[in-house]
């Protein structure tokens, strides 16, 4: 008999950690947010929940720009000074939109085996928020990447993998 993780999302096994067997935290623990950054909003970003990508219409998301999404790991934040300096370079660089997917809460649990587990759900989660995204304003696949390394880049690579036609 195989043990089954139940979420909103619907349901996966648990994931194998450095120690334990672990399923994710529930998306309401995680408290996933999305936050845009773009040039007339280079400090303070607008922020929206994974289930909320029809509120991007009242932002200043525009879809007719690159998207690049940042994705934080292990106990740490979209304040940490990687994601800070990133974005900040991305946006000097570029006038495109930058998201970074903040879901500080479920990365610092105080077991690594949990953030393992949990990077899952979240990977899940911004794959839900970028597909709806293409509902509301066409397919963003093509002009999405994801950037993130170790811990992070198993999150991107669940996102990648749930998003038709995603970039990188």
């Amino acid at each position: 008999h195989k043990k089954s993780c139940q979420s909103d999302l619907g349901s996966m096994s648990p994931v194998s950690g450095v120690v334990f067997k672990k399923c994710p935290q529930n998306v309401e623990l995680i408290g996933l947010e999305m936050k845009l950054y773009t040039r007339n909003n280079l400090e303070t970003p607008q922020i929206f929940k994974y289930d909320e990508a029809q509120k991007l219409n009242e932002s200043n998301f525009n879809a007719a720009k690159l998207t690049r999404t940042l994705v934080h790991g292990y106990k740490t934040s979209c304040d940490h000074e990687w994601a800070v300096g990133m974005r900040q370079a991305l946006l000097n660089e570029s006038d495109i939109n930058v998201f970074c997917a903040n879901w500080e809460i479920g990365a610092s649990p105080l077991l690594y085996d949990q953030a393992v587990a949990n990077t899952h759900i979240v990977g899940l989660m911004i794959a839900k928020f970028f597909n709806d995204v293409s509902k509301v304003v066409g397919s963003i696949g093509p002009n999405l990447h994801l950037i993130g390394f170790s811990l992070r880049a198993h999150v991107c690579g669940i996102v990648g993998s749930n998003i038709p036609n995603c970039s990188r």
